[in-house]
């Protein structure tokens, strides 16, 4: 087995056990500069948490500055990549449900017909120009693994 696919399946590991009722797409790719794992999932806990699990299986980090790849992670006791990408969406049942929500309890929300719809007076008030800005810029902070539906409406 490849070391990106030993990496890709031991964060798997940790992320199920860790988060047991989250699905999560675990997925590696080899190329001629390296190796990646790429980890994604809807909902469920915030990338914060994910990455604590899954960026110890990068060695290193790019160096914008210097324009070099530093090893900077390297462990002996963990298969490594170049690089860890980790991705987390929010379903649109939620995003829906708390869009209606705001609707109802939101100054300026009640003049927004659907979550894509740009309003000067939403970017004024709430310094977004769309509901879904808004309602993602909050949730990204919002862990919703558990319980999901009553946190998101007191948003």
């Amino acid at each position: 087995m490849s070391i990106h696919a030993e990496s890709a399946k031991a964060i798997r590991k940790e992320l199920k056990k860790a988060y047991p009722t989250i699905k999560f797409s675990v997925t590696s790719q080899s190329y001629s500069g390296g190796n990646s794992v790429h980890v994604e999932w809807v909902d469920g806990p915030i990338s914060d948490e994910v990455g604590k699990i899954a960026y110890k299986y990068q060695y290193g980090h790019f160096n914008g500055m210097e324009d070099i790849y530093e090893n900077t992670n390297i462990r002996c006791d963990l298969p490594q990549v170049k690089y860890v990408q980790i991705r987390r969406t929010i379903s649109e049942d939620i995003l829906n449900q708390v869009f209606e929500s705001l609707q109802q309890t939101h100054a300026y929300f009640d003049r927004v017909f659907s979550l894509d719809e740009c309003n000067n007076s939403l970017n004024h008030h709430w310094s977004a120009w769309t509901a879904r800005e808004y309602i993602h810029r909050v949730l990204v902070k919002l862990d919703l693994t558990n319980g999901y539906k009553e946190q998101c409406l007191e948003v």
